[in-house]
């Protein structure tokens, strides 16, 4: 089993010289919910912006962004009891 690591859901930008906020929200490949769903003709660009449309600079604000856990966790079959070859 990995570490629990933090996994961005949505992320909050503000930009100073316009003093407008953006919100993105973010495709999960790895949710099993979502993909019993019927949105797998969603796709996106999960690229984590740094300028707006007008090619403006923004900060993250990372206190209004929402995360949940993550952890990966492999399984593998035990030496003794694999099959030789």
């Amino acid at each position: 089993m990995g570490l629990v690591m933090p996994k961005i859901q949505t992320s909050v930008h503000y930009c100073e010289q316009t003093k407008k906020g953006l919100v993105k929200h973010y495709n999960d490949n790895t949710n099993l919910a979502d993909l019993a769903d019927e949105a797998k003709g969603i796709e996106g660009n999960d690229a984590f912006p740094t300028t707006d449309h007008e090619q403006n600079p923004i900060s993250a604000e990372y206190g209004y962004c929402l995360y949940k856990d993550s952890q990966i966790v492999t399984i593998q079959e035990m030496p003794e009891s694999a099959p030789p070859g």
